[in-house]
């Protein structure tokens, strides 16, 4: 019989409390219970499912060990050349060590029998730290020593380990913070935020980024220098334990959901823009959101088999044809028989797609072959619809997203749209020729047959009722023109005009953020509100006008500064009025901030007498500037964050909400952190002091000390 031990680590990038290791030993049967659970990687279960994994995991092993290495100890090992990795080292030996001394006589080998170890390894160099590790076994002799990269993913009794390991670190995070009474820690897991993976953009939730690559992702983020918004890369995740969850609400119906030392940017008088933390915002501060993003992505076509893939069955196929469908069919007939077979056609069937030169699109994409699908098409048993599988996106075809998504939904044959309206009926029509589709009408409605359609709506995953409905996730990469040609049909639908500002009303709050996103996009803020008498979600593009926090405005806190500025020049309020051509009344109102915006324009004015190189970025960025309404709790959440190459900070929320990381050595935040509790935290030994941004607080409160005597 073999065994198996699996190890694997978690918490060695964190500087914060211990690193843990765990090895698990089982055999071919556990080894099958513990798939059979669902044991994957930790990072790519969520907390719950690892807690519920936890007691499971111990009980089908045949044994189990979990090391810890506090901060300390790897201070200590740093400190005489012993480097993270082959910290890490030591410590799997010392849990190999101890598992085969506990189950030794408790389990029986072959004579040439060997229990196989399969370890992560956390070098680059495989060979060098698999043979630094063996050095430290006690009886080498016993083994066979695996250590592979990524074997947490491809073994299941490291991804174990990997959970045994993960759960007990957040226990152990959990106890230094009621040990200490402070918190670290951002975002619940489905707060979403805008990335780019791929050069495809997409809403993510936070927690779902750890199953990805992060070499592939870009955030939108503030450039500090200039106040604009850019794309920057994702160079961290951490995951933290469980903690209190608040939800901030802010004006014109923007809300994050942050733990409490989750920082925010907000504007104090001296027209600087801080980062601040929840725990120490106040109703009324002005917090940062975004007031425009900048928009390069122009995808102006998708591949159809990508969305139908899953579309097509024995009963119900989507066929693809052409004339390099046909060169497949005659070169492959012996594996598209079989393929046939295994997927429950008839034999026969293949000469009939032979005959016409089709071939589902369930057996085609089981070939796997990569064609050129220019002259290639898509159709149902209907026949009469052809369609490229390069489906290109044009703005008539958004348009009828749009209004689709507003007023329509799906039959089993058809594709419907209600509406009232002559010009409409007649664009549904126009737009049904273009793919040889009848229309039929009656007075409340207009509607088409195509089976190819419904199921190319169903694949966008646009939903077929009022409350489930979202925007396809490409739209966000299209370009600008059709993403507005997708919004005119939705606000044609819904869409109308109330107190000189566009609102729309619909009753899936999923379209509503997205609408507000898109808009963003388009350079035009948008307000939330939920309507009070029904379950309706109402969002207003703000004009300019009306708008009082646009980003053609700032807020009128930073009345005192200009102040200041122009005291500095020894100019009189009469004077520097005149000089802008506006009256000493609006001036003084200003400086006393008895108003609650202040019109770029006039600022504008006011750098041409004095420049100012803070205002004018001010001026300049791309942010809008909210008062915070009340933070209120909202129950328990494990929580996530992001470390973004230079900038530190990132955008979310509902919508647009710029929020500064938490918990890295670039961040400014943390250094100001450990500034500030050091001396609480000296004698707890829960940092790494090797940890640079720690070696540099203790560095500047040594200076400290020298400067003072």
């Amino acid at each position: 019989m073999k065994f198996f031990i699996g190890i694997d680590d978690a918490g060695r990038g964190p500087v914060i409390g211990p690193m843990l290791l765990a090895g698990v030993l089982v055999d071919e049967k556990q080894r099958k219970e513990l798939k059979k659970i669902g044991c994957k990687d930790s990072k790519m279960l969520t907390p719950e499912k690892r807690e519920e994994l936890f007691s499971k995991i111990q009980a089908i092993s045949t044994s189990y060990a979990v090391v810890a290495t506090s901060p300390t100890e790897v201070d200590g090992r740093l400190s005489v050349g012993v480097n993270l990795n082959k910290v890490e080292a030591i410590k799997t030996a010392e849990i190999i060590n101890t598992i085969i001394k506990e189950v030794e006589g408790k389990i029986f080998l072959n004579k040439d029998e060997k229990i196989e170890i399969v370890v992560d390894c956390p070098s680059p160099n495989t060979l060098e730290w698999h043979n630094y590790l063996h050095q430290h076994i006690s009886e080498p002799e016993k083994i066979n020593l695996k250590c592979e990269h990524k074997a947490d993913v491809n073994h299941v009794e490291c991804s174990a380990a990997s959970i045994l390991a993960k759960v007990t670190r957040d226990s152990e995070i959990e106890k230094i913070k009621k040990e200490i009474g402070h918190d670290f820690g951002s975002l619940p897991y489905d707060e979403e935020i805008l990335i780019e993976e791929k050069g495809t953009l997409k809403l993510e939730k936070i927690g779902n980024i750890k199953n990805k690559k992060l070499p592939d992702l870009l955030v939108f983020s503030l450039n500090p220098k200039n106040y604009k918004i850019e794309k920057s890369k994702i160079t961290n995740f951490i995951e933290h334990p469980k903690t209190k969850i608040y939800n901030v609400s802010l004006e014109r119906g923007k809300e994050i959901r942050l733990s409490i030392n989750h920082p925010l940017f907000m504007l104090n008088e001296k027209a600087e823009l801080i980062n601040k933390k929840l725990g120490d915002l106040k109703k009324g501060d002005y917090i940062a959101v975004t007031g425009n993003l900048v928009h390069e992505y122009c995808l102006d076509s998708i591949n159809l088999i990508d969305y139908l893939r899953n579309f097509s069955g024995r009963n119900d196929p989507i066929f693809i044809s052409g004339r390099p469908i046909e060169e497949v069919l005659y070169k492959n007939k012996p594996k598209i028989i079989l393929l046939a077979k295994n997927n429950g056609y008839d034999r026969t069937v293949f000469y009939g797609w032979l005959k016409k030169g089709i071939l589902p699109l369930d057996i085609f994409d089981k070939l796997n072959k990569r064609l050129s699908l220019k002259n290639c098409y898509l159709s149902s048993r209907e026949e009469k619809v052809k369609i490229s599988p390069i489906f290109k996106i044009d703005k008539e075809f958004m348009w009828f997203l749009g209004i689709f998504l507003a007023e329509g939904w799906c039959t089993r044959y058809n594709v419907c749209v209600s509406s009232q309206t002559k010009s409409v009926f007649e664009r549904i029509a126009h737009f049904a020729r273009k793919y040889n589709l009848k229309t039929h009408t009656n007075k409340d409605w207009i509607a088409f047959s195509s089976i190819l359609f419904v199921k190319l709506l169903k694949s966008f995953n646009v939903g077929n009722n009022a409350y489930n409905k979202k925007i396809p996730e490409f739209t966000f990469s299209c370009s600008k023109e059709n993403i507005i040609s997708l919004l005119s049909g939705l606000y044609e639908g819904d869409g109308y005009l109330k107190d000189g500002n566009l609102e729309i009303e619909l009753r899936s709050k999923e379209i509503i953020k997205q609408v507000q996103w898109l808009n963003l996009m388009l350079g035009n803020f948008c307000s939330y509100r939920l309507r009070r008498d029904k379950p309706a979600h109402i969002t207003r593009i703000m004009s300019k006008s009306t708008n009082s926090l646009s980003p053609d405005n700032l807020p009128g806190i930073i009345g005192p500064y200009l102040k200041n500025l122009r005291e500095s020049r020894e100019l009189s309020q009469s004077e520097l009025a005149k000089k802008m051509g506006t009256s000493q009344r609006v001036l003084s109102n200003i400086e006393r901030k008895r108003v609650n915006v202040i019109e770029k324009k006039t600022l504008n004015k006011f750098i041409k007498q004095i420049p100012d190189k803070n205002l004018s970025r001010l001026i300049n960025s791309d942010l809008c500037w909210l008062k915070t309404k009340s933070i209120k709790p909202v129950g328990t959440d494990f929580v996530y964050d992001l470390g973004v190459k230079n900038n530190e900070n990132f955008i979310g929320g509902r919508v647009g909400i710029l929020l500064h990381n938490s918990g890295y050595p670039s961040d400014p935040d943390t250094v100001k952190f450990l500034d500030e509790h050091a001396k609480d935290f000296k004698d707890h030994g829960i940092f790494r002091k090797s940890w640079s941004t720690w070696q540099e607080s203790e560095r500047k409160r040594e200076q400290k000390k020298l400067d003072g005597f």
